[in-house]
């Protein structure tokens, strides 16, 4: 099984400088900022609690067979990890 995400990392900051006199304002503001983005991929491979490979069935697929035919062995929908 392949786990996927994306990380973004963003810094800001910001500067303000301004003079008041009375009623009138005067002023300069300034903001700066970087992004980062990282992608994380894992490859897991679930275990049993022995530790071995995980089987998995499939009890949908399981009951759409019908009751007189026996699958082959190896094909009762459990999946082992590659």
């Amino acid at each position: 099984m392949t786990v996927e995400f994306t990380l973004l990392t963003r810094q800001e900051g910001e500067g303000r400088a301004g003079i008041k006199f009375w009623v009138v304002d005067a002023g300069v503001s300034a903001t700066v900022g970087r992004e980062s983005t990282q992608k994380v991929t894992m490859q897991l491979t679930p275990l049993d609690t022995a530790g071995g490979p995980l089987r998995v069935r499939d009890e949908e697929q399981q009951r759409q067979l019908p009751r007189d035919s026996s699958p082959a062995a190896g094909s009762r929908g459990d999946v082992e990890p590659r």
